[in-house]
């Protein structure tokens, strides 16, 4: 059985949960042009915070100078530009703030469920017995991160039978590649 690790994502957030925390939103724009510099801040923000919309993420306030890093980062790697702006929420919004971040979870949930399933499909649709290496490892990363955030948001509890199915049908998945290939996924964690 494949295990989700929550750990990782933990240790990278650096962030604990508690009562009263402050929250914080991330707004970005880029250029259309600029695809390269958004696929790079959403690829690496995506570790620390909630997206609410394709360029709107929810974070632990906390996190502000690591995500302002991963911003400048991206725009040396790029040599691209993206207009971004970060804002302190007041603590009197906390509990709509629990709703959206809740919401993006479910949000973030369901995509993995329906990208994962749609593999699945196409594989079979392909005659395929089983769905690609990098479908299995990009899926275990995706929920890897929605695990962290769900506990960085102290929201385990209300996404936990949407996460549970999602990575029952995960593990399913990778069960079927082993009973097919007993050393697959073993060896693809080697390399």
């Amino acid at each position: 059985m494949t295990a989700i690790n929550t750990s990782a994502v933990q240790t990278v957030s650096g962030n604990t949960v508690g009562v009263h925390e402050e929250y914080g939103v991330l707004v970005y724009d880029v250029p259309q042009n600029n695809l390269k510099i958004y696929t790079r801040i959403q690829s690496r923000i995506r570790r620390h915070a909630l997206r609410i919309n394709l360029s709107v993420y929810l974070f632990k306030w906390g996190l502000k100078e690591k995500l302002e890093e991963i911003v400048e980062e991206a725009r040396r790697e790029t040599g691209q530009y993206a207009a971004v702006a970060i804002m302190k929420f007041d603590s009197s919004s906390e509990e709509e703030l629990r709703r959206v971040a809740r919401e993006a979870l479910h949000h973030e949930i369901r995509d993995i469920s329906r990208r994962l399933r749609e593999k699945i499909l196409a594989a079979e649709e392909e005659g395929e017995r089983f769905i690609p290496d990098y479908t299995v490892s990009r899926t275990k990363k995706r929920l890897e991160e929605a695990n962290g955030l769900a506990i960085m948001f102290n929201l385990s509890e209300d996404v936990k039978l949407a996460l549970e199915a999602v990575e029952a049908l995960f593990v399913a998945e990778c069960d079927k590649i082993r009973a097919e290939f007993p050393n697959k996924l073993k060896e693809r964690k080697k390399k």
